[in-house]
């Protein structure tokens, strides 16, 4: 009997027995063996037996599969101790069967009483997951079956998100879906405890939603979910409520509350001439408030522990810096990454691992010795998980820098984009005094940095963007 053990990364230590089956391997929870790095397909390699022998081939992954360093061209016998190694995680190939292998046969109890199933209420779970696909089945469908189908999409989007779309996403679903005119989402401001649209969602036949501002007061002031049939004939709209005064017709307003306290408000309106929103809709949107409300709380809880981490991270950088003479250094780097980042309209996963990648571009490098190679030290780094995000990049970057490879193509524009940052940081900090216009022109002259790149680090310098991102910025 052989298995497979994960030796780095977020997941070291885990086991996986070779049975009879092949085994997959990649960064999809569906595949036999899942490993977090950035560099791994969703199926990128597989082991699969011949004879009572293992062998491995690659599934045309991205980035490719390496077996002992060496990159795999071709279908490729195990051998005891062989290391597969997918991005910066190594996978090694033993004898014996894995310690608490969780796809094991004997963990559980199996009970074939068919009896059972006279009692049982099934549905199939395709049938609620791709309502995109489903075209006007929604609208033939029971109340019942609609509500559940949409609070199920709506329960997918948000399960586990971090994401500062997802509002949008959301808003704009309730719109198609309910449907409605408009969906807008208000938060209150903690500091200066104004209410503001933090998402706006509509139906395009209304550039500029009207809202009124009565019903949202008193669901915020009752903390409770309010319908209204037609706002203007409803008493609790007084004569010069914007309802009244622009032709809003049913409403549905109900409180948002994150982390225990209502800080706003989910608002659904519908044209006078279209059909009212009815109890159902109140108690499908009340529900969906509630869910918004979770994903809001993680985002924040989310934020706070990034932001911890930066901080942290920070600390650290500055010894260093101060030993080798260069303090700030990390910091101007990851500003000079976000602006870029932004100027390219990159996602805010993109930007949040540049900025992290730009702290620590230097690691490695920083008063380093003959004797010690920067990319061993990075590999320290590597095994910790959240530094998995963004660690590939500084490979990346020291790839270039080295000349191992041309300009990456536009899938790897992120390592484009610190490769720049990290080279005008490196110019500044060698001529502080130096135009930052001539340093670009200097710059334009080295083959491994991009063109397109360098056009938009001239544009941020030029608009001020390159020195605007302050502390704050850096860190939100």
């Amino acid at each position: 009997m052989n298995k497979l053990r994960i030796r780095n990364g977020p997941y070291s230590g885990r086991e996986k027995t070779l049975d009879t089956e092949a085994v997959t391997i990649g960064r999809d929870v569906e595949a036999s063996i899942q490993i977090l790095d950035r560099s791994a397909s969703r199926f990128h390699c597989e082991v699969f037996p011949v004879g009572g022998m293992w062998f491995v081939r690659d599934l045309e992954s991205k980035n490719g599969t390496y077996v002992n360093s060496e990159p795999l061209e071709d279908e490729e016998l195990l051998r005891e101790g062989d290391v597969i190694r997918i991005g910066t995680v190594e996978l090694v190939f033993e004898t014996g069967v894995a310690v608490g292998d969780a796809d094991r046969d004997d963990r559980v109890k199996w009970s074939d009483d068919n009896s059972l199933l006279s009692n049982t209420l099934e549905f199939r779970v395709d049938d609620l997951s791709d309502l995109e696909d489903q075209g006007e089945g929604i609208e033939r469908a029971s109340d019942d079956a609609r509500t559940l189908q949409m609070l199920y999409h709506i329960g997918k989007m948000v399960a586990g998100s971090v994401d500062p779309g997802l509002s949008n996403r959301v808003c704009e679903y309730l719109v198609s879906t309910m449907p409605a005119q408009c969906a807008i989402i208000f938060v209150r401001d903690r500091r200066s405890g104004k209410l503001q649209p933090q998402t706006v969602a509509t139906d395009n036949t209304r550039a500029n939603p009207v809202i009124t501002r009565s019903l949202i007061r008193r669901v915020l002031s009752e903390n409770r979910a309010v319908l209204t049939a037609n706002a203007q004939e409803d008493n609790r709209f007084n004569r010069r409520d914007s309802a009244v005064l622009k032709g809003i017709g049913s409403v549905v307003c109900v409180p948002l509350a994150i982390a225990g306290q209502t800080r706003g408000v989910l608002y659904l309106a519908r044209a006078p001439r279209e059909e009212a929103f009815s109890q159902r809709d109140l108690e499908m949107v009340s529900a969906a408030a509630v869910q918004l409300g979770l994903a809001f709380q993680s985002l924040e809880q989310h934020r706070a522990q990034r932001r911890i981490l930066w901080r942290a991270i920070v600390a650290m950088v500055k010894i260093q810096e101060t030993a080798a003479g260069c303090m700030g250094s990390g910091e101007r780097c990851a500003r000079t990454a976000l602006a870029l980042g932004q100027s390219l309209q990159l996602s805010p996963d993109s930007l949040d691992r540049l900025r992290f990648a730009g702290l620590l571009h230097h690691i490695g490098i920083l008063g380093k010795r003959s004797d010690v190679d920067p990319d061993q030290q990075l590999y320290h780094l590597d095994e910790i998980e959240d530094f998995s995000l963004f660690t590939p990049l500084i490979h990346r970057a020291h790839d270039l820098r080295r000349g191992a490879s041309s300009v990456a193509g536009d899938d790897d524009l992120e390592s484009r984009v610190l490769m720049v940052a990290s080279s005008f940081e490196d110019a500044l900090r060698k001529d502080p005094e130096a135009d930052a216009v001539q340093l670009i022109e200097r710059l334009s002259t080295f083959p491994y940095l991009d063109a397109d790149v360098l056009k938009h680090l001239s544009q941020c310098h030029l608009n001020g963007s390159l020195y605007a991102g302050d502390k704050q910025a850096v860190e939100a």
